[in-house]
């Protein structure tokens, strides 16, 4: 997935994602309206955190997930890498990746 990193909204899923939607077009979405759990503040913590520091991140376990969490069960690890501007040093876009915890 990759997010716009000046308002955290969803650029493009790849189909992995796009399965887990059901198909549903959620580019332009916030991920606020896509990820669902308990830890979802600290998500958006650790995605704000990527953009300011420009530094990839591998969160530890967190009850977030993109879609609907049974039960409120499962555990997510989420790898965010800055997408940098080709001429500055800006982050403008982030690349998430999630899967499940073991």
């Amino acid at each position: 997935m990759v997010l716009d990193a000046a308002n955290l909204t969803i650029q493009t899923v790849n189909p992995g994602y796009r399965e887990l939607y059901d198909g549903r077009d959620v580019n332009g979405l916030s991920i606020r309206d896509v990820f669902v759990g308990k830890d979802l503040d600290k998500l958006v913590k650790l995605l704000k955190n990527v953009i300011e520091d420009g530094q990839s991140i591998k969160s530890g376990p967190l009850l977030v997930s993109a879609g609907e969490l049974e039960n409120n069960s499962g555990r997510f690890i989420h790898i965010i890498v800055p997408i940098v501007d080709n001429h500055s040093s800006t982050v403008n876009r982030l690349f998430v990746y999630s899967e499940k915890a073991e």
